[in-house]
């Protein structure tokens, strides 16, 4: 694996774990495209993860942050009541705090094969939630960091 994918790799092992715990919604990733002949969409009530572009820890260290968000949007259109959007939060903060409290499960589902090694995960910033009026949508966004190492082959 190329040490140079680290970002688009982790954001799918991310993906993966949340929407193994968020179904029916769906959940998109930022670094993949849409199939050939496809765009790329959402639909009304999504969640989107997004690693960015990662953080050397020192000069000349493989050491890196992946600093990381989970967008969850729940459009009013698709859900008036407004319970889809803390029972997806609830589900959300329960995988990303499963691999706060415990390295071993982090690492476990975020290592990647020949590219990174995940030595932690935290919450970070609080994120932000609120109504987009504009949108009609309620949103909660939860910040992460994943620490670990890029692995170079």
């Amino acid at each position: 694996m190329s040490a140079n994918a680290v970002e688009r790799l982790v954001e799918a092992k991310i993906v993966t774990a949340i929407a193994a715990a968020v179904a029916p919604l769906q959940v998109f990733d930022f670094w993949t495209a849409a199939a050939a002949g496809t765009e790329k969409q959402r639909p009304l009530s999504y969640i989107d993860v997004c690693v960015m572009p990662r953080v050397g820890v020192a000069h000349n260290s493989d050491a890196v942050t992946l600093r990381s968000f989970v967008n969850i949007v729940c459009a009013v259109a698709d859900d008036a009541t407004g319970a889809k959007l803390p029972t997806a939060f609830e589900a959300v903060n329960g995988v990303i705090g499963a691999w706060d409290s415990d390295d071993d499960a982090a690492a476990a589902s975020l290592d990647v094969d020949g590219a990174f090694r995940c030595d932690a995960v935290m919450f970070t910033d609080g994120g932000d939630c609120g109504f987009d009026s504009a949108a009609q949508v309620w949103f909660a966004t939860i910040m992460l960091e994943v620490k670990g190492y890029v692995l170079r082959t």
